[in-house]
């Protein structure tokens, strides 16, 4: 697996093959701009600790390739923007874990020809303000975006999530797909708003959104079993968040009772 670690806006650790053509340079306003040109089938392992995070990120996904994206950021205060550019009958998987107090975020994200694809499953654990802004262009035929975001907020934390899907008249045969949900264990205000600009008739489009604190029936459940009020909370909330890849497990380091 290609590893790239940050810290404070610096590389630790770069492992990257021949699967990846990587750029790196420091901008102005201390912005570190980061450019991917993903070359074949591959896997990255991406990870941030920061006290203050600024990115510029670029991802260029060329044709018929499968790139998986595994992104862990534990950070007290984050500027990102992501861009992907995606080529014809490619996929792009990522998968990512957010630990950060102060967030503002903006992905974009161009399926650019027939059959490009992007599924993010993002989840987010906010101790303060984020913010996350989630564009999909869909500029070819047959291109899939689907988002699925899962967030938790405590302390002080609270999550405002903007995502929008955009088919142009023409692309036939789209789909767009997404899911929002955000798991209050505070009283502080979030808010979703999913947008669908939808000016295709082929075209499969759904958005949810549900914004709610943890079931009294699942709590009364597990206590009945003989775990505390604050086990039972923890059990819930990791199991929420549980990942696939063991080294993004290690951003969260909370204690949610």
């Amino acid at each position: 697996m290609n590893k790239l670690h940050i810290k404070n806006n610096k590389i630790i650790k770069q492992d990257i093959d021949s699967s990846i053509k990587i750029s790196i340079k420091e901008g102005i306003y201390d912005i570190l701009k980061i450019e991917l040109h993903i070359l074949k089938d591959t896997t990255l392992e991406f990870i941030d600790f920061s006290d203050t995070s600024k990115l510029d990120i670029k991802i260029y996904v060329d044709s018929n390739i499968t790139f998986n994206l595994y992104e862990g950021r534990n950070a007290k205060k984050s500027k990102i923007q992501n861009k992907f550019y995606v080529q014809e009958n490619s996929v792009v998987n990522v998968e990512r874990l957010y630990q950060i107090k102060h967030a503002k975020q903006l992905d974009l994200i161009f399926l650019n020809e027939t059959n490009a694809m992007v599924n993010i499953n993002f989840i987010n654990v906010a101790l303060d303000h984020g913010k996350y802004d989630i564009i999909s262009y869909h500029n070819a035929c047959k291109t899939k975006f689907i988002i699925k975001n899962r967030g938790v907020t405590l302390k002080k934390g609270s999550l405002t999530y903007h995502v929008t899907g955009i088919v142009y008249n023409g692309t036939k045969g789209c789909v767009v797909d997404q899911n929002n949900r955000i798991l209050t264990l505070n009283d502080e205000k979030n808010l979703i708003k999913p947008v669908l600009l939808i000016e295709e008739e082929d075209v499969i489009a759904n958005h949810s959104a549900y914004i709610g604190s943890i079931k009294p029936e699942e709590l009364f459940y597990l206590t009945s079993r003989g775990l505390s009020s604050s086990e039972a909370t923890n059990l819930i909330v990791k199991g929420y968040i549980q990942t696939t890849n063991d080294s993004l497990q290690n951003i969260v380091d909370v204690n949610w009772g």
